[in-house]
């Protein structure tokens, strides 16, 4: 799939979705180090996905819901 960016000149795209997936293996990476030093959670439940589940967030809104922070964060901080 990189290559595929690389090629076609769309690497900026594969950087904004492979976002979505740092921030849900950092969502676990957190709750996993929190809980064994304090036995208390930050989210509901980890990866991040399943907290907003876990909140009675439809799929549907919860795939917005990171899509539209995705797009707030990179044209903050690429396009200003």
């Amino acid at each position: 799939l990189s290559a595929v960016a690389i090629f076609t000149g769309m690497e900026l795209y594969v950087l904004i979705l492979g976002f979505i997936y740092v921030i849900t293996a950092l969502s676990d990476i957190l709750q996993v180090a929190h809980y064994k030093r304090t036995k208390k959670r930050i989210f509901l439940m980890a990866p991040l996905h399943h907290h907003f589940e876990k909140k009675r967030y439809s799929r549907k809104q919860d795939c917005f819901s990171i899509y539209d922070c995705n797009n707030n964060y990179w044209s903050n901080h690429i396009c200003s």
